[in-house]
């Protein structure tokens, strides 16, 4: 037994007993766990058993082919069935259904591996598996933001293989990957595919994959020896599903009326005229009756009846949209935004553009009340019904197909988020709060603090509590015009530089001030880095960024280059020297000592005038694949930290590098 000694008034550390080989050990591990690291950089709402995911499940007598199809892959025992499944099929279809359905039935019979590390059903001890990624990740911390084949090296396979080797292998189970179309970009979807079949002879793992079946997965999925080694299954649009709409249809409307405590109608409502209507309207697309049951339902119990009667009055009107599978489904959903009252449009299609412009494909969700606050217009809006059943939770886009009509003018016309007058008025309102609520900070040297809490639209009692809601507010208000936002090299592409020019009176001191203390009171190690997910450090009066290994692939010099020049040139940011300040000489010694390499550069420059000023510095090097900024009150003292702790600052992320 190997015992250590500590101080009686140590604190933040955890004691663990793990069987570690051959010997016992104590292990005093100060910090946050391996697996806790893991967590953070995790997403939960993607598990199985996650409130967003419970309500896909097949309506029972729907898609039972398909489900039995898939069980009976992932059961059998032969060695010669393939160890991969790939479904494919257009949105709306109900992948997502059946894939739920699926993982929830191959859990409770025990073959189900999507979450093996953490609860292993029919494993000797789980812990063992767990004991062993977290010694990996508190061996290596950067492991989270490694390449994907790293990681999978690191945290999937190695794991397994010395499981094996120690008499403790995992019996074949089955991991789901659902909506792999939606997942990074394109290059890494096929990066995930390659990993996974390159594996495929050294683990007991088995995969399935759910997705639409875009033309580079397709022809991932087709090529040799993936094709030999994967089930294929496509589910289709077709009318040969009307059968199980209609039973879809009446167990939805049935459920309706049972919670209205109205069955004695069933025999009466909906007709079986209107049930045929609504499945022809349908046209073999699930999406579509799970739309419409959810916007009949979102109403009283006195509005139902009505509800449907509008829904079958719009159906077969003449329409102006191209013809597509989806046509129904869109008049459905213009139906339904026309329904919003005409004083509530106008705030709803800010807040519906926000939600576009936050959503990353995976699983995103919003607290309604952190949204309402940061678009303060929406301060008496109660959201309306016809609104309610296309997004649920926390907020959160019921289907990718509301999001895809949303963003694309031939579909949604005028409810488009994305068109360049909504994403004007979207800006100019980001500016507007930015405003609001650095208007409620004082500034003390370093530090600001709240002189009125008014300024929130939807506080919560209780004043603590409001401060942070307050803080919260001010950065996610600020951060689609940050230079790091993901969204901000679209604007600068698309914006005329008089809009553009908005930007240079904005309030960057307590801007930076708020993100430091943000950062510290949720003790956050990531943030966004000109557009990409990267790692934060925070001092006193500086905000380090970094991109490196992995994080810095998707990085593109010329594109950052080019935002740069246009930025500079619109007066939003202007050239900096230590010993000339933001003058004009400064900026003539700017233009002849710059380096204008695609591979290695840098640049600092003063954001904002006066006592609202902050100076951001930046470099990159592709050779070396980093790229590191910082915002800084003090100029002196961050550039003396960043270059005595240029690389090593990033290796211990979450603790303030010292002066």
């Amino acid at each position: 037994m190997i015992t250590m000694s500590f101080p009686s008034e140590a604190h933040d550390f955890v004691i663990e007993h793990a069987e570690f080989l051959e010997q016992n050990v104590t292990l005093i591990q100060y910090g946050p766990s391996g697996i806790d690291i893991l967590c953070e950089a995790s997403s939960p709402g993607a598990a199985l058993d996650s409130s967003q995911q419970s309500s896909r499940r097949c309506f029972p007598g729907t898609r039972e082919q398909y489900i039995a199809d898939i069980i009976s892959w992932a059961s059998n025992s032969n060695e010669a069935s393939p160890p991969m499944c790939w479904m494919r099929g257009p949105a709306g279809v109900g992948k997502s259904s059946v894939a739920q359905s699926c993982a929830e039935y191959l859990n409770r019979s025990g073959y189900l591996g999507a979450a093996f590390f953490f609860s292993v059903k029919k494993c000797d001890d789980p812990a063992h598996y767990r004991a062993i990624i977290d010694k990996k990740i508190l061996k290596d911390k950067t492991l989270v933001l490694k390449t994907i084949s790293a990681q999978f090296r690191s945290l999937i396979l190695e794991p397994l293989q010395e499981l094996e080797r120690h008499g403790r292998g995992v019996v074949r189970k089955v991991v789901f990957i659902d909506g792999l179309d939606e997942c990074a970009n394109e290059g890494s979807q096929v990066e995930i595919i390659d990993i996974i079949a390159s594996s495929i002879r050294m683990t007991p793992l088995r995969w399935a994959f759910f997705s639409r079946p875009e033309t580079h997965l397709v022809a991932a999925f087709e090529s040799q020896p993936i094709s030999s080694d994967c089930y294929s299954i496509f589910l289709p649009i077709s009318r040969k599903a009307d059968d199980e709409i209609e039973l879809y249809l009446r167990g939805g409307f049935q459920n309706i009326l049972r919670r209205r405590a109205c069955l004695h109608l069933a025999s009466s409502w909906p007709t079986k005229k209107d049930i045929q209507r609504l499945v022809d309207a349908a046209a073999g697309l699930f999406a579509h009756p799970a739309t419409l049951l959810r916007f009949i339902d979102s109403h009283s119990s006195l509005g139902f009846e009505e509800t449907l009667e509008s829904i079958l009055n719009s159906l077969g009107q003449p329409s102006t949209l191209p013809a597509s599978p989806y046509t129904e489904l869109d008049a459905l959903y213009t139906e339904i935004m026309r329904r919003v009252p005409t004083d509530v449009l106008p705030p709803m299609c800010l807040f519906l553009g926000h939600l576009v412009g936050e959503y990353s494909g995976e699983d995103d969700f919003w607290l309604i009340a952190t949204i309402c606050n940061i678009l303060a217009s929406m301060k008496h809006l109660e959201i309306p019904l016809e609104m309610r059943i296309l997004i649920y939770g926390n907020i959160h886009f019921y289907h990718k197909s509301f999001y895809d009509f949303l963003v694309d003018p031939a579909r949604s016309s005028a409810f488009c988020v994305t068109a360049s007058a909504m994403k004007g008025k979207l800006f100019d309102h980001y500016i507007q709060q930015h405003f609001h609520y650095a208007s409620s900070y004082e500034v003390q040297g370093a530090s600001i603090r709240i002189s009125s809490l008014s300024s929130l639209s939807w506080p919560c009692g209780h004043e603590y509590l409001n401060s942070f809601i307050m803080l919260h507010a001010f950065v996610h208000a600020s951060m689609p015009l940050s230079l790091n936002s993901p969204a901000f090299s679209g604007l600068v592409e698309n914006f005329p530089s008089d809009t553009l020019r908005k930007l240079e009176h904005l309030d960057f001191r307590r801007n930076l001030i708020a993100d430091i203390d943000y950062w510290n009171i949720t003790a956050s190690k990531y943030a966004d880095v000109v557009g990409h997910t990267g790692t934060a450090r925070v001092f006193q009066h500086t905000a380090y960024e970094c991109l490196r290994e992995s994080r810095f692939a998707p990085f593109e010099p010329k594109e950052f280059l080019a935002m740069v020049d246009k930025l500079e040139k619109a007066g939003v940011i202007r050239p900096f020297h230590p010993d000339l300040g933001s003058s004009r000489a400064a900026s003539i010694l700017h233009t002849l000592s710059r380096q204008k390499s695609l591979q290695k550069s840098s640049g600092q420059y003063k954001l904002g005038h006066g006592e609202r000023s902050v100076v951001w510095y930046w470099e990159f090097d592709v050779h070396a694949r980093y790229f590191h900024e910082f915002r800084t009150i003090d100029y002196a003292e961050a550039i003396k930290i960043y270059k005595a702790e240029k690389f090593s600052m990033w290796e211990e992320p979450g603790v303030p590098p010292t002066a």
